[in-house]
């Protein structure tokens, strides 16, 4: 049975959490505990926050008032779960005035102030029934001073942090025995241990083994590893690690050594430390919805875009490629400057599926050396201008752009390209070219009447370009990305 992990208002709710394994092969090194965990101690998770009731602050304090947990991202920005803030019944979104969040490990810590919630942004794609989407911001009448933030996981970091086995910890004050009907709620929140558990537990009915103890995974009626993580442990006697009521929308954090991250917000899972991982929502799938209710803190990019030229007749196609990932680029400008200060400019931003950003610098003159530079900005600014770099228009043939893919079995694939012009001299070389977006060989297909059969594509991902050549040098159409079929 589906278990939301939060506590009712003005109800007790904390953790059911131990010190567990970082992953199965680290076992032996740790202490086991199970449950009853290690209270947190003055340094562990400071950006760990308890959403509590306002009238149940009011009357009895935080240790009475808290439902739910979170996690400070900026001063005045807190991500919690939505099953937080949403009505299961009613499916209507909290009013900010009935609640506020506190900080610190202990919840009865007389010197805890309150800060106010003066707004509730759920995801706009949250499901209540599966899950899905389970996240939600809020923010908060002013910055908790003092209190140190954690950065959600960018989507680009995910394949470094996100991994089967790896290390992660969560936190809370929920419930912290598995006793049928108990209660048993400490003021000084848990910490626990967990690794995370492979993709297919979240979805795809995998098992995954830990210590005697055969975890079962979800199905696809259940769980989606896009949106969800699964991730849980036992100790070496078989004992169960789990997060449990109360502990809603608290964090999973890395645990894997290097920059912690924002992971994962406890979700949901199958009663508590039962052989069904806990399920947390997938932070790095639910970046866009963060940046846009500033929940990322973003500083202007520290460097300037990395660039790359392709020649083409009477123009430049200027390439762009973010040297700091995690600064994340929304916008690209490249300049082109002749001898005499003449300028010209094209503007980008990121590609939809994966590929480089580009623009086209038109207007120029074949032969005409021109200064290149471009820089980069964000919602916070705006990067350094990269160095310049000399480039020149030449007669080179103009390029149909690839206006229909046809992927067939086996990595073959069609393309079919619009007419194009021939330039100064005869075409030498009229192909469509593949390149693996994620490196190797590439794979090409010569053009006949405007039409070229790639084959022995891999089922990876491939930018894909019309290519052209004469005696004045070669140029590409705008990519295109690409997956074959096997």
């Amino acid at each position: 049975m589906r278990r939301r992990l939060i506590a009712a208002f003005s109800v007790l709710g904390m953790l059911s959490l131990g010190l567990a394994m970082a992953s199965p092969s680290q076992a032996a090194t740790l202490t086991p505990r199970v449950i009853n965990g290690t209270p947190a101690a003055a340094t562990d998770m400071p950006y760990l926050v308890a959403l509590v009731d306002t009238s149940g602050m009011s009357r009895g304090g935080a240790f009475q008032a808290q439902f739910c947990g979170g996690a400070l991202v900026t001063p005045t920005k807190v991500v919690t779960a939505a099953h937080c803030v949403v009505d299961e019944s009613t499916k209507t979104i909290s009013d900010p005035a009935d609640i506020e969040v506190v900080a610190g490990p202990s919840l009865k810590n007389p010197l805890t102030a309150p800060v106010p919630v003066v707004s509730v942004s759920v995801h706009p794609n949250y499901d209540i029934d599966s899950s899905s989407n389970d996240i939600a911001v809020l923010t908060l009448s002013s910055p908790l001073q003092g209190v140190r933030t954690i950065t959600p996981l960018f989507p680009v970091e995910a394949p470094a942090y996100v991994i089967s086995g790896g290390a992660v910890r969560v936190g809370g004050w929920g419930n912290t025995t598995t006793q049928a009907g108990g209660k048993e709620f400490p003021d000084v929140f848990r910490i626990a241990n967990l690794s995370i558990f492979p993709d297919n537990m979240c979805g795809g009915r995998g098992t995954y083994a830990m210590n005697g103890v055969n975890f079962k995974g979800f199905g696809a009626s259940d769980a989606d590893a896009a949106t969800m993580l699964c991730a849980g442990a036992a100790d070496t006697a078989g004992r169960v690690i789990d997060s449990c009521q109360g502990d809603s929308g608290g964090p999973l954090v890395s645990a894997l050594g290097g920059a912690e991250r924002l992971i994962g917000v406890v979700s949901w899972g199958d009663e508590c430390a039962s052989k069904y991982p806990g399920v947390y929502t997938r932070v790095s799938a639910m970046y866009d919805f963060l940046l846009n209710q500033g929940a990322i803190q973003m500083a202007a990019p520290p460097a300037a875009p990395v660039i790359s030229i392709g020649t083409l007749s009477g123009a430049l196609r200027v390439t762009f490629a973010d040297p700091a990932p995690t600064s994340a680029m929304t916008d690209f400008t490249a300049r082109a400057v002749d001898a005499v200060g003449n300028a010209m400019e094209c503007t980008s931003s990121p590609h939809p599926d994966g590929l480089n950003s580009h623009c086209i610098i038109t207007g120029l003159t074949n032969g005409t050396a021109y200064s290149i530079t471009a820089v980069g900005s964000n919602i916070a600014g705006v990067s350094p201008e990269s160095a310049p770099m000399s480039a020149t228009p030449l007669p080179v043939p103009t390029t149909g752009e690839i206006t229909k893919i046809v992927p067939q079995k086996n990595g073959v694939t069609g393309f079919i390209v619009a007419k194009s012009k021939r330039g100064g001299s005869p075409v030498t070389r009229d192909v469509v070219r593949c390149t693996p977006i994620a490196g190797g060989p590439a794979r090409v297909g010569t053009v006949k009447n405007w039409v070229a059969i790639v084959t022995k594509l891999k089922p990876v991902l491939y930018s894909c370009v019309h290519r052209m050549a004469n005696a004045a040098g070669a140029a590409d159409s705008s990519p295109q990305a690409v997956l074959a079929k096997r």
